[in-house]
């Protein structure tokens, strides 16, 4: 069947592709030993534009944007994500959903009448082209030391002398030197390992509390344990390229998210997202890492 997306629909494991339909995705689509992998629907990020609109007010999308900025990065982010996560790891197409609004959706990247483009055509235009170069040549997926004892380092000019260290439960950043405690030392080092939900992808344990993982919860990031589908995939990340040989950590579950740290604290950011964390300013560098020796070897 096409689009696995809904309604109690499986996939019977028939034809030549795995077609998955995802709102807003990208998601996890990966292909099997004798079928492709197919992003068939993803995107409905929706902006209302007043005058242009088949029902005024009313039209349906699946992720409304406050303003033409925030659909730009979200749309971008959307398109970035598919580029360096889901194309290493196998994905041979994505079809967004949609060019012009319908007549009681609002997710076109034009208007129903076709008289306004909701955005930026240059940017857009540079993604898409940034992913179709990718494709005819994809890189194989970033790895990390699995096995092995790193801390995470910040890149943020001003700030690259703090690191990921978790304290009662939660995940921050602080300041580590040769001259911090070794409780501090301790809690900034965590043991790389293939991914709990997907072994292309990594997971990070506590070096201090084993069997316990870096994962996200409701956006914020925590040091907890746990079992079944759930916990496996927030607690497995995806690396892909940083600048100056460093990397950004995206969500194996929610592949356009990418961890960041903000005030102090680690989130799961979303580039054009609505939340004080998936602020634009400093966004790459906040979210760009170094996977450096561990202070807690």
């Amino acid at each position: 069947m096409s689009g696995v997306n809904c309604c109690g629909s499986v996939d019977g494991g028939n034809g030549d592709v795995v077609d998955h339909h995802v709102y807003v995705g990208p998601g996890t689509t990966v292909p099997d030993a004798g079928r492709a992998a197919v992003l068939g629907e993803y995107g409905g990020l929706g902006l209302k534009v007043p005058g242009h609109e088949w029902y005024p007010g009313g039209g349906f999308s699946y992720e409304d944007q406050p303003d033409a900025a925030h659909l730009d990065n979200r749309f971008v982010g959307l398109l970035d994500a598919i580029r360096e996560v889901r194309l290493p790891r196998g994905l041979s197409g994505a079809v967004y959903t949609e060019i012009t609004d319908v007549e009681n959706e609002a997710n076109g990247l034009l208007t129903y009448d076709r008289q306004v483009v909701k955005v930026d055509e240059a940017r857009v235009r540079a993604a898409n082209r940034a992913l179709i170069d990718a494709s005819r040549s994809p890189a194989a997926p970033v790895t990390l030391p699995a096995g092995q004892y790193r801390s995470l380092g910040v890149t943020t000019p001003g700030l690259t002398n703090r690191y990921v260290r978790h304290r009662d439960g939660a995940v921050f950043t602080e300041v580590v030197d040769g001259g911090s405690s070794a409780l501090l030392k301790n809690d900034a080092t965590w043991r790389v390992v293939p991914g709990l939900a997907d072994g292309s992808c990594y997971s990070f344990e506590s070096r201090n509390y084993p069997g316990e993982y870096l994962r996200h919860r409701e956006y914020r990031v925590y040091k907890e344990s746990g079992s079944g589908d759930l916990f496996r995939a927030d607690a497995t990340f995806c690396p892909v390229r940083g600048a100056n040989g460093a990397v950004r950590l995206s969500a194996h579950n929610f592949p356009e998210q990418y961890l960041r740290h903000y005030d102090a604290q680690l989130w799961l950011a979303t580039p054009g997202g609505t939340h004080a964390w998936d602020s634009p300013a400093l966004f790459a560098e906040d979210t760009t890492w170094t996977v450096a020796a561990p202070w807690a070897p």
